[in-house]
């Protein structure tokens, strides 16, 4: 087994604003196509530390939301069944 992981935002995904920061949980866009980490071998971890929270300016629910629109794509692309797509805050 092989593990890659991958800071979240501004990595794997950037907001579909074009601003800095997400206006809403669906500010998301992926910034490549999944689908080319479909591998059987390969395990990926999403990081991210999301500063925003303790700065006051997202709210512990507001992330909770964008990590359910991620899930969402996830599933869009069909690998919740035959990927080991994680977005934990850490792998345990």
């Amino acid at each position: 087994m092989k593990l890659i992981a991958f800071d979240l935002d501004g990595t794997l995904t950037t907001t579909a604003s074009g601003k800095r920061f997400p206006e809403s949980p669906t500010d998301k866009i992926l910034r490549f196509d999944p689908t080319v980490l479909c591998n059987p071998d390969l395990y990926l971890v999403v990081a991210s530390n999301q500063k925003g929270i303790s700065l006051g300016m997202k709210s512990k629910e507001f992330v909770e939301q964008e990590f359910a629109y991620l899930d969402k794509i996830q599933s869009i692309y069909k690998l919740r069944d035959t990927k080991n797509l994680d977005y934990s805050k850490s792998p345990t």
